[in-house]
């Protein structure tokens, strides 16, 4: 789907009504990438998990239900989302079943090796170095850990790609020790692929 300039400012940093609204946009188009994210978790999650980025909350919220056993996190650059998610999360976050946070977009605010899992679900057009983004995921996986990137082939601006050996590629830069990539397509994302690093062979 193509994105104006303004849609596409909206997407990376949602806020006021037009935030609202995205966020909305944004829980429908990414139903199918998140069913194969949450595919790719399999049957266990982990103990600590992180998605960066949540948007309107979508995954957050499947993966309350089909993960009994984890502690799920988010953190996002959108004020915005991060209230409505407090909201929407009010009674997971009392029984201490999740945590949200705001973050600066460049440091993510948890101490080193404190999750097992951290996802990503169309996020990485939105990162100015895909390499320090990585490498703060890394930092904050324990040795076991592993990081979820989800993403459409073609950025929403219509102009950058993002394939997976590319993907991967920087996912082993940054330390991680072995990849493996998953590809589909819909008609919202077009081909999408689903990318894991290992922290561990």
């Amino acid at each position: 789907m193509a994105y104006s300039k303004e849609q596409f400012d909206q997407l990376a940093n949602p806020k006021g009504q037009a935030g609202a609204d995205i966020l909305k946009h944004l829980n429908r188009v990414n139903a199918n990438i998140n069913r194969v994210t949450l595919e790719t978790l399999g049957e266990k999650a982990g103990t600590n998990v992180l998605e960066v980025g949540f948007g309107g909350g979508a995954l957050l919220t499947e993966a309350l239900t089909r993960f009994p056993h984890s502690k799920f996190h988010g953190v996002e650059i959108s004020y915005l989302a991060v209230d409505q998610a407090k909201r929407l999360f009010s009674d997971e976050i009392t029984a201490d079943r999740m945590s949200l946070h705001h973050f600066d977009g460049n440091v993510l605010p948890f101490l080193d090796k404190a999750f097992d899992t951290v996802i990503a679900v169309n996020v990485i057009y939105f990162v100015l170095n895909l390499s320090a983004f990585l490498q703060e995921m890394s930092r904050i996986l324990n040795a076991q850990g592993r990081c979820i990137l989800a993403y459409a082939e073609r950025s929403p601006d219509s102009i950058s790609r993002f394939e997976s050996k590319q993907i991967e590629a920087a996912l082993l830069d940054v330390g991680f020790k072995r990849t493996k990539s998953k590809s589909s397509h819909d008609n919202e994302n077009g081909v999408f692929h689903c990318s894991v690093g290992y922290m561990r062979d």
